[in-house]
């Protein structure tokens, strides 16, 4: 198993991770900014629109910058906007927090993007399927980052 294929696993495991660190905690969210259904409903649908922002300019960021750099930029993005949105929400700021989930989702679906094609270049220098194991390792990163944050919350 190559240096490539294992960083690419890990980066879809991260971003598993990353991902379910903020949906599992949709109640306390709404706690946090008080808002009535409909509006929370908007709030959860700014991270997928974000998200669709995301994927729709990659390929061209990614031709200019580079796969490794683009990757770099959109995980040091996640994890910045995963931080401030948690500040946001503990301030009660809702605009802030509409914005910043949105922020939240656009590296979000940047890497989503890259990731898949860096798996879909491995697989195609791979005699067997590979991609089945690097969403697995996305699923699993949703498993235990929502297990983390269930043990967060016990202790």
């Amino acid at each position: 198993m190559s240096f490539w294929y294992r960083s690419i696993f890990v980066l879809f495991f991260t971003r598993g991770f990353l991902l379910a660190t903020w949906s599992s905690r949709g109640p306390a969210i709404d706690d946090a900014i008080d808002l009535d259904l409909v509006s929370f409903g908007w709030y959860v649908a700014c991270l997928s629109f974000g998200s669709i922002i995301g994927v729709l300019v990659s390929e061209r960021q990614v031709e200019i910058m580079g796969s490794r750099n683009f990757l770099f930029l959109t995980s040091t993005w996640m994890g910045l906007a995963l931080v401030l949105l948690g500040l946001t929400l503990t301030n009660g700021e809702v605009v802030a927090s509409y914005f910043l989930t949105f922020l939240l989702g656009v590296p979000l679906g940047m890497a989503d993007y890259d990731n898949n094609l860096e798996a879909t270049r491995i697989n195609n220098l791979s005699a067997k399927n590979k991609v089945p194991v690097l969403h697995g390792a996305y699923s699993l990163g949703v498993f235990l980052g929502a297990g983390f944050v269930g043990l967060s919350i016990i202790f």
